[in-house]
């Protein structure tokens, strides 16, 4: 993910858009790096950037889990 300043796949969740970027939380963080699980909630990732980080591999695929608490 390139939040992180390498590629590497794992899971987000994505629980807000808007026009212009969604919100996500991100479980990796880096307490090494003094990051705390508060430094990973509502980050603000544009559509681009969601899309470019949303593929990985060659050749390249993704995937996702959508889940609406109103669908019966």
């Amino acid at each position: 993910m390139e939040t992180h300043g390498r590629t590497a796949p794992h899971w987000i969740v994505a629980h807000a858009v808007s026009e212009d970027h969604f919100l996500v939380d991100d479980p990796w963080f880096e307490a090494d790096a003094l990051e705390s699980a508060a430094d990973v909630v509502d980050l603000p990732i544009r559509h681009a950037m969601f899309e470019r980080m949303a593929w990985y591999g060659e050749p390249p695929y993704r995937a996702a889990l959508i889940i609406d608490r109103n669908v019966p």
